[in-house]
Order: structure tokens, then C-alpha cells, then sequence
């Protein structure tokens, strides 16, 4: 299997990958750096997966910005949306306490 199939086992509701996720956010990671590493575009697979990681709140975003920087593909503009949500919810929670 592919890693885009493996990517769409994980979001798609009630596959055996996608049950697991929560149990293995090192899929995720594997995830990230091949699609990051890809050669052709592969911007709006990144997207989903962070939407993904971020909905469900698999990652820390320090392992995500690590993994994501390390490939040359994985401009600041593919993650800017995942660390301005990541930021927002940060806010809320602190706003929250506070």
C-alpha cells in the first residue's frame, strides 16, 4: 500500500488506521516527512494531515514544525494555517485559566 493510501486510511472514519491513530501518532510523523519529502506537490495532503494531527490533537506542534522543517518542500505557507489555529486555541486556553 502507498503511503497516500496508508494517509487516506488514517482520516477516513472507522478504518482499522484511522481506530489506531490515537494510539499511534508516530503514523502521523511517518506521514509528514514522506509527504514533505515528496518531490511534486504535495501541499494540499499536508494540509489535511495537519488538520487531522490539529482536530484531533495528535502531535504536540513542536514535533510537527521539527518534522515539517527539515524538508526543504514544507514552506512556512503550507504550515501557517495549523500554527495560527495551534496559536488560537493556545490563547483560549490561557484566556481560560486566566
Amino acid at each position: 500500500m502507498g503511503m497516500c493510501s496508508a494517509l487516506n486510511l488514517l482520516v477516513v472514519p472507522g478504518s482499522r488506521l484511522q481506530m489506531s491513530r490515537d494510539k499511534e501518532p508516530n503514523l502521523w510523523v511517518q506521514a509528514l516527512s514522506y509527504l514533505a519529502g515528496k518531490e511534486e506537490d504535495s501541499q494540499r495532503e499536508i494540509t489535511e494531515a495537519l488538520l487531522n494531527i490539529d482536530q484531533a490533537n495528535l502531535l504536540p506542534p513542536l514535533v510537527v514544525i521539527q518534522v515539517l522543517s527539515t524538508k526543504s518542500t514544507a514552506t512556512l505557507s503550507v504550515i501557517k494555517d495549523y500554527i495560527m489555529r495551534r496559536l488560537s486555541h493556545e490563547n483560549l486556553l490561557i484566556a481560560e485559566v486566566g
